[in-house]
């Protein structure tokens, strides 16, 4: 899904700012529509409920059955766990580098 996302982005990018200079509007307005959708994108992020954007990371083991079945216990993982766990994930690291 994000790299859907950020085709989408790239390609709207684009056409706003091919579109905008072609019919005589200065360069910088592409980065103007760019400024303001990501402050409206931000604001509504501000304003959701964090229940809405909270992820947890289940155990690798517990699989599909237990990952849909409702969560017993309401305490997320501590910052420091979730770390741990991105950090001892080999895919996570060399994707990270690749990126980088």
């Amino acid at each position: 899904l994000g790299g859907v996302a950020a085709g989408l982005g790239n390609g709207i990018g684009t056409a706003v700012a091919g579109f905008s200079t072609a019919n005589g509007l200065p360069y910088s307005f592409a980065f103007q529509i760019q400024a303001g959708v990501l402050g409206a994108l931000w604001v509504a992020l501000i304003l959701m409920p964090p229940r809405w954007l909270r992820t947890t990371i289940g155990d690798v083991g517990d699989g599909p059955a237990k990952a849909d079945a409702p969560d017993q216990s309401s305490k997320s993982p501590r910052t420091k766990e979730q770390l741990a766990f991105i950090l001892s994930n080999g895919v996570y690291i060399n994707t990270a580098l690749q990126i980088s």
